[in-house]
């Protein structure tokens, strides 16, 4: 059992842990400023546990895809883990049990109701594996798929929000409704914009969203998500000073683009240009609620 070679693999604990740490904690400050809370509160140790429970489940979520990808990796991606038997399916299970045992033992230092908030979420995860092996619709329709598989990861937004209302027991506003809504459209431009490529680049049997909706289509789209998401959130914390700044990181989708029109012969990652753009509107959020 190789399990820190195998996070590296699949789950770089370094990144993911910068992603984990800036995403619920530049939420928790722009729900805490839009309430007006003392800026103290957002030093409380106990605070810790949200970052590192959105780092777990998402690990936990990883693993459930690296069970539920086997079949497709084994054709287009054979140096998955799970594939050359780095690790083996039953050791994969541990992981998910002894990852959703302590994420739900510390969330109880919370509020229960997060431990059953984040227990829905990965049992929603299990749920899906057991879906979509029985369903070759939704394996194969790539936006079928994403409608049934998005709303696991987006509801840890919903897990923060809950926290605060329920176990803080602050007043539930619309506008902090609106908040999240922005946070999960600007995560939907990260979903389609990192798998864009050109149509006739792609393998044969490969389903990724540019095969319905073309290179461009898939590139436009994720940066007219993103500048829907930053105008949600402007809007909703009657900040329309702060767009402008909100909008810069739509400057590395924009060098995304241009890479991908230069390459138009060759496939290139473009997940470092809208991952880094994700990042820099959770640091430019986290930056403005704290000032």
């Amino acid at each position: 059992m190789n399990f820190i070679g195998f996070l590296k693999k699949v789950f770089e604990p370094k990144l993911h842990s910068l992603f984990a740490l800036l995403w619920s904690g530049s939420l928790l400050a722009v729900l805490y400023s839009q309430l007006g809370v003392d800026r103290a509160v957002y030093l409380k140790v106990e605070l810790i546990i949200i970052p590192i429970s959105f780092f777990m489940v998402l690990l936990f979520l990883r693993m459930v895809d690296e069970i539920k990808d086997f079949d497709y990796d084994k054709v287009y991606k054979p140096d998955r883990p799970l594939v050359t038997g780095m690790v083996s399916f039953r050791e994969i299970k541990l992981y998910c049990f002894y990852i959703a045992m302590t994420v739900l033992l510390l969330n109880l230092f919370l509020d229960w109701r997060s431990s059953l908030c984040l227990l829905a979420i990965m049992g929603y995860g299990l749920f899906l594996l057991v879906l979509e092996s029985r369903s070759n619709i939704i394996r194969e329709n790539v936006f079928l798929n994403l409608l049934v598989t998005f709303p696991v990861s987006s509801a840890l937004n919903f897990y923060v929000l809950s926290y605060i209302v329920w176990a803080e027991g602050y007043r539930f506003e619309f506008d902090m409704l609106g908040i999240v809504i922005a946070y999960i459209a600007v995560f939907l431009h990260f979903e389609f914009g990192r798998k864009t490529t050109w149509t006739e680049l792609l393998q044969k049997g490969e389903n990724v969203y540019a095969l319905h909706i073309g290179g461009w289509g898939s590139s436009l789209l994720a940066q007219f998500l993103y500048a829907i998401g930053a105008t949600i959130l402007a809007y909703s914390t009657e900040e329309s000073q702060a767009a402008g700044v909100l909008f810069l990181p739509l400057f590395l989708t924009v060098i995304a683009t241009v890479l991908l029109v230069k390459n138009r012969h060759k496939r290139i990652n473009l997940y470092p240009f809208y991952g880094g753009a994700l990042l820099l509107f959770y640091t430019i959020v986290l930056w403005r609620a704290l000032n």
